[in-house]
């Protein structure tokens, strides 16, 4: 805990960070003049990696600016200290519903500002890291891995991905940029007055204007800006889809020429119009006391940031559990039309992709204590169906397991797994797909290998996990517990594929590019043998009944 004071006049200065205890293994580095800003960092003397931490990219979206697409930051006199995580954009709860304790209220379950600020939380969070190898070189031109990270739309931070990890994986080859970007609805908010009178899809024009940093400024750290790799997780991943497709691919000039998803999510994406995202526009005014205001915009602009985070949680926990309620829309603008026509009539952005999804996705984003028929499940993860149209895909799931065995299936083939097989075929033979099924393989447990030493959230659920889940095999898929199969050279040789593909535009050369034909092939990391202990990596067909129930749900993904 630090002192309100030390944040105030952090901001002041320009500095986009928290205080943190210093690392004995660290020296101060290089400064690096962004002409708005100068920034010195740290230099890890154990790893030789040299890290800028909290540096601001846009202006704080704050007060007017509130809902507005990002501006410039301004400019900061004196050399700005880099060594420190920028403070966290305001957070939501991960999985809705069940993630709250159904015995504690909205008061007991959120802070005040200054105990968000004490924790390192606030509106002011448009900062990204840098991390080099080495020390400052213009004259490098490296490789760029661009991380964003997932968590629904609401929540996530850049202090929770180190990319140093990503600089050392890739044997000191490239850099590495971690951003952040607004979440929940102060970077989703939807709805035709937000159209009006602000920025539809703030969090990801956000993420684009980190993009335009990157080309303006990373030569200043050594880095190639004709030769990044935007990368991302989850929503990380569903962000990195967005601007596959935005601008009908022809975004210019290009910010990126490679693009890797790891556990792709996309729900449905409806235009900011519709019913459903207007309502949730509407409900937000409600909650928020706006209601009997002309300008209700304005309204939310001018009020405080402790009652729209209540705002925030509160319509996050009323969402169907697994689902999150501020995600994209189409806009007109930067998403110009469904996602789906897109990628059919292959209007994309970059040159190669480089796609994976792990065995069980959908297992943390089901609640095992409310079973419900895989037609009711398919009407509440897509609500516009229609009642012959979820009949149809709740029969296609039906003698699959229990029902959570149902639900979870669906949704991890709807939301995650489909997109990800129907993706490639917009880049055809410069895409190249995989599958991660190291047990348990959940979602999540792929960011181990690529950040190592990273341990996945348990999620709220574990704390009724010996509830719901009795046996020890199901505790052990809930519960994080590492796999069986040590990371050593399997480690290396799944996360290097991924850092090989940024630097060359291919995973290896026994991992074969996308063919276009009704048999689709994937990259398999398995395992086999006694308890597991060696590995099972090949290529293999994608199972056919997936493609099969691929064709039922495809209606699911615009809205």
């Amino acid at each position: 805990m630090h002192p309100l004071a030390t944040l105030f006049v952090a901001s002041l200065l320009g500095v986009c960070s928290t205080a943190a205890a210093p690392d004995l293994h660290t020296r101060q580095n290089s400064v690096v003049d962004l002409e708005y800003a100068r920034y010195q960092a740290n230099r890890n003397v154990l790893t030789d990696v040299t890290s800028f931490l909290g540096i601001r990219y846009a202006a704080a979206p704050v007060g007017d600016l509130r809902f507005r697409a990002p501006q410039p930051p301004p400019t900061a006199s004196g050399v700005q200290r880099a060594s420190e995580n920028p403070k966290q954009c305001y957070q939501g709860w991960l999985l809705g519903g069940l993630a709250w304790d159904s015995g504690s209220s909205v008061k007991e379950l959120t802070r005040s500002p200054e105990e968000r600020a004490l924790a390192g939380t606030s509106e002011d969070c448009l900062c990204l890291n840098v991390h080099i190898p080495g020390r400052v070189d213009p004259d490098k031109k490296l490789p760029v891995i661009v991380w964003i990270h997932g968590g629904g739309y609401v929540s996530g931070s850049a202090s929770a991905y180190d990319g140093a990890k990503l600089v050392t994986g890739a044997n000191k080859q490239v850099i590495s940029v971690v951003i952040q970007y607004r979440l929940g609805l102060f970077g989703f908010l939807a709805g035709e007055e937000v159209k009006k009178g602000g920025a539809l899809n703030a969090g990801l024009l956000d993420q684009e204007f980190a993009l335009k940093w990157v080309q303006e400024h990373i030569s200043k750290f050594g880095g190639d800006p004709a030769k990044v790799t935007i990368w991302g997780q989850s929503a990380g991943a569903g962000s990195v889809l967005q601007h596959i497709v935005a601008h009908d691919g022809q975004t210019s000039p290009p910010l990126f020429n490679k693009a890797i998803t790891s556990s792709l999510y996309f729900p449905p994406q409806y235009p900011y119009d519709d019913e459903i995202p207007q309502g949730v526009y509407d409900r937000v005014v409600q909650k928020a006391g706006c209601a009997a205001q002309p300008d209700t915009l304005a309204c939310l602009r001018a009020t405080d940031i402790s009652r729209l985070d209540s705002v925030n949680q509160i319509i996050n926990k009323e969402g169907f559990y697994g689902t999150y309620t501020f995600v994209p829309v189409v806009d007109g603008e930067f998403v110009r039309q469904d996602v789906g026509r897109s990628l059919r009539e292959k209007k994309v952005n970059g040159d190669a992709l480089l796609s994976i999804t792990n065995a069980d996705e959908g297992f943390l984003f089901v609640n095992p204590l409310n079973p419900i028929s895989p037609a009711k499940y398919a009407k509440n993860l897509f609500p516009k169906l229609s009642d012959e149209q979820a009949d149809g895909i709740g029969r296609a799931y039906e003698g699959m397991g229990s029902k959570f065995d149902q639900a979870s299936k669906m949704l991890a083939e709807s939301t995650f797994l489909c997109p990800t097989i129907r993706l490639p075929e917009a880049f055809e033979t410069q895409a190249y797909q995989g599958t991660f099924a190291i047990a348990p393989a959940v979602h999540m447990q792929d960011l181990l290998y690529y950040f190592k030493g990273y341990t996945p959230p348990c999620v709220q659920r574990v704390s009724f996990a010996p509830l719901a889940y009795p046996d020890f095999g199901t505790l052990h898929r809930i519960a994080g517990i590492p796999p069986i199969l040590p990371l050593g050279s399997f480690a290396d040789a799944f996360a290097g594929s991924f850092f090989e593909f940024a630097l060359s535009g291919r995973p290896s050369d026994s991992w074969p590019g996308f063919t276009p034909n009704d048999s689709k092939s994937e990259m398999y990391f398995g395992q086999k043998g006694v308890l597991g202990m060696s590995t099972d990596i090949r290529m293999r067909e994608v199972d056919r009944g997936l493609l099969e129930r691929c064709r039922y749900v495809e209606c699911c993904w615009d809205g």
